[in-house]
């Protein structure tokens, strides 16, 4: 199989999660949000580890919690529409391979004419803006920016149809992080038991949006050892648990595993992977049985191959 692609990991200070990430065959990650550029560079770098490509910071409300809570600089918050595109301006002379912005409504507003502004800056560079979106809410919100991505799947309450209709019509690509939602959702439990969040409302949510042939590629939001993250997603066999968490919302076998490969590939337009053909990157995984014919056979990884290199 051609190497998997996570199109949702934070890989921070790191080294050795990019290692156990491409020990499970997920040979390119998408990294969502980094608090540091030199890290992020330095991830970058090691081009005997997987391939990683990163937006570097990410763009946040004026009223926003996370500088303190989740312990990103300040220039992270955005006071007005000039704020975001001098951000969006930023990133990319940083070489941010796209734009990030995190949505924490209903908690914290994030005013449509920042996100508007972030959005447009960011298509005049030709880069694709990602919108964190786990609420109902948030994503209604969204549809108002003129984003390429949402990603999460809300775990609480049923998707109301205009925001399905939203998003096809838009041609938003989905992210659900599945893998993420579930472990939120029982760190949430734990504190408010009686709480309305459970993995299996994000499984339903992402049904209704693949009935209504919305686009979907794959992604985990893998993260451990974060100071303070919702949750921690193990680096590498989240993403594989994630095509079965696709799978039980109603994503046939072949496409799950096109969500991790080309398809990802091509929406990010990342060239050389994706597809196993003459003149791509040699990352591969041979694993022991038909992912076709049953989807837990991506479990039976034999070995993963890095640019020609066996890792594994």
């Amino acid at each position: 199989m051609p190497g998997l692609i996570d199109s949702h990991v934070h890989t921070y200070k790191y080294l050795e999660f990019i290692k156990k990430s491409s020990s499970y065959g997920v040979t390119t990650l998408l990294e969502m949000g980094n608090r540091s550029r030199e890290i992020a560079d330095l991830n970058k770098s090691h081009k005997e580890m997987a391939n990683v490509l990163t937006c570097y910071l990410f763009a946040a409300a004026p009223t926003t919690e996370v500088v303190n809570r989740m312990h990103y600089p300040p220039e992270v918050v955005m006071k007005t529409p000039e704020d975001g595109k001098n951000f969006v301006k930023k990133m990319v002379d940083w070489g941010a391979d796209y734009i990030k912005i995190i949505m924490e409504e209903p908690q914290v507003n994030f005013p449509e004419e920042i996100g508007r502004a972030i959005c447009d800056e960011s298509h005049k560079f030709n880069k694709k803006v990602i919108a964190h979106t786990t609420s109902i809410e948030s994503m209604r919100q969204g549809l108002k920016f003129g984003l390429d991505v949402m990603t999460h799947m809300p775990m609480s309450g049923e998707m109301p149809e205009e925001i399905i209709k939203g998003v096809v019509e838009q041609k938003i690509t989905l992210i659900p992080t599945i893998a993420m939602m579930e472990r939120s959702a029982a760190v949430v439990k734990k504190k408010f038991p009686q709480a309305p969040v459970s993995r299996e409302t994000s499984i339903k949510n992402l049904k209704k949006f693949l009935d209504a042939s919305a686009k979907i590629i794959a992604g985990s939001d893998a993260t451990e050892k974060d100071p303070d993250p919702p949750s921690e997603v193990p680096y590498g066999i989240s993403l594989l648990n994630e095509l079965n968490y696709m799978h039980e919302a109603g994503m046939n076998n072949l496409n799950c595993l096109i969500s991790a490969t080309s398809a990802a590939a091509d929406f990010w337009e990342i060239n050389n992977v994706g597809v196993i053909e003459n003149n791509r990157r040699a990352d591969f995984l041979i694993v022991d049985g038909n992912p076709l014919e049953d989807l837990k056979n991506i479990y039976k990884i034999s070995s993963v191959w890095l640019e020609g290199k066996k890792i594994r």
